[in-house]
């Protein structure tokens, strides 16, 4: 793609505190995790380097430029469990049924088309294995600080709206800092 993504190049890595972040999403040190809408990989890089050798971490984005550095920056780093590919999480993605232990989602869900929304969530259902987790990472919806605009924030009940309909049930919340939180589901 040439076009670049509304949000590429940003990342709310800085925004949130990271040890809470990473306790929540790393729940087994050898499992198979996915980030959605990467960019550049800053969550893929920081997971992969609390995981142990045998894990892997699929990084998806549409962003090419994004991909090719996260790409080259593991190539580097000798990161050899990150999977980076170039991916539209809106269509169909190349994994296969109950393959993945945790996906996470990080300040990414509020940039897709609202039309694209509950179609990108039916899919991770489909690529998470039975008790994995769905880790999404949102701004709160606040009408201050960085992010986007409050209407077009994704609040804990919005996404428990779009998300618990597709097999998961919600299993936390966890405040980040001033400005962003996670949410936890389980798949079914």
């Amino acid at each position: 793609m040439n076009e670049k993504p509304v949000a590429a190049g940003k990342s709310s890595l800085d925004l949130v505190d990271n040890d809470l972040v990473f306790s929540e999403v790393i729940v087994d040190p050898d499992g198979t995790y996915l980030d959605m809408a990467c960019g550049v990989g800053r969550y893929t890089v920081e997971l992969a380097g609390q995981l142990n050798a045998d894990a892997t971490v699929h990084a998806f984005d549409l962003w090419e430029e994004g991909i090719a550095e996260l790409t080259n920056y593991a190539k580097q780093h000798d990161l050899k469990s990150i999977k980076a590919k170039l991916v539209d999480i809106t269509a169909q993605l190349p994994l296969q049924d109950s393959t993945i232990d945790v996906c996470l989602m990080a300040t990414a869900l509020h940039d897709l088309p609202e039309s694209t929304r509950s179609g990108v969530v039916e899919e991770v259902s489909r690529v998470i294995s039975p008790g994995g987790f769905f880790i999404l990472i949102e701004f709160k919806k606040v009408n201050y600080g960085p992010g986007p605009d409050i209407d077009e924030r994704i609040g804990e009940s919005d996404a428990d709206e779009l998300v618990l309909p597709h097999g998961f049930t919600k299993k936390n919340v966890v405040d980040l800092g001033e400005f962003t939180c996670l949410i936890k589901y389980m798949k079914k």
